[in-house]
């Protein structure tokens, strides 16, 4: 468990899949914009239920920590996110997305910041990876405030689930290092 000013994060349970189901179905037109995971049939509860009980729990035994943000006033499901391993040891992908009556607030920005704390000062972290797509300001926003530094852009490389669009993908990067140097 994390917390944060406004949040506890933890990872989530199957008595969380009704709150993730909710937040998912009112935001789903904006999910399937920007998130890679957002297909037609990934709305349904037996995905919801199955995102916590299989990918939760295989990202977890892979060295990944997908993490619930709940708001500690009215216990809503504020966000969903946390880190993933990838291919090289110590380096980890993160994102997040959120309860469409929390947006704009801070939450992702605050949410991130806890994670990548965790990830580099209790989980070994070397690197961490965030990216966005294009068109999504608001994401670009709180990848730049949490001191993420631009990678790469990979040109049409995802697929909005919503438009059809190819969209280009906006890389960056955060080194344990430069993490260190902007902690006051």
């Amino acid at each position: 468990m994390i917390e944060t000013q406004r949040l506890i994060l933890r990872r989530p349970t199957l008595a969380d899949a009704p709150a993730m189901q909710d937040i998912k179905q009112a935001n789903w037109p904006e999910l399937q914009k920007w998130m890679v995971w957002a297909a037609d049939d990934q709305l349904s509860m037996d995905a919801t239920k199955s995102f916590i009980t299989d990918f939760v729990e295989n990202d977890f035994k892979n060295g990944g920590c997908i993490l619930f943000a709940f708001h500690k006033e009215t216990n809503d499901l504020v966000m969903v996110g946390g880190f993933n391993a990838t291919d090289t040891q110590h380096v980890y992908s993160t994102g997040y997305w959120g309860n469409i009556d929390y947006l704009s607030q801070g939450y992702a920005t605050e949410m991130t910041r806890a994670i990548i704390d965790y990830a580099f000062t209790q989980h070994a972290a070397e690197k961490i990876l965030i990216s966005y797509f294009e068109g999504n300001e608001k994401s670009k926003r709180i990848i730049e405030k949490c001191g993420f530094d631009f990678l790469e852009k990979k040109e049409k490389y995802h697929k909005s689930f919503a438009t059809s669009e190819m969209m280009d993908e906006y890389c960056y990067v955060l080194t344990k290092n430069n993490w260190k140097q902007q902690k006051p």
